[in-house]
């Protein structure tokens, strides 16, 4: 798994070490209707998984446990 952050164009940088872009024209936030803060989970197969608003460890963790958790046998 892996992370970024993808800021407005008028927001300070990102914390040291984390890779991030640049929404410039604002396509991104007009697009997938973000506010500040949003984040997003995107699969693997480029599908959105998440929109966290606001954005919480307890709701990314909840999210996580949900994909990633062995389905009910019946």
């Amino acid at each position: 798994m892996e992370a970024c952050a993808l800021l407005a164009a008028d927001a300070p940088s990102a914390p040291d070490g984390l890779p991030a872009y640049r929404d410039s024209a604002g396509e991104f936030a007009r697009l997938y209707a973000a506010r500040q803060p949003t984040a997003f989970v995107i699969r693997p197969d480029g599908q959105l998984g998440a929109r966290l608003f606001p954005p919480t460890p307890q709701a990314l963790r909840a999210h996580l446990a949900a994909t990633f958790s062995a389905p009910e046998q019946g």
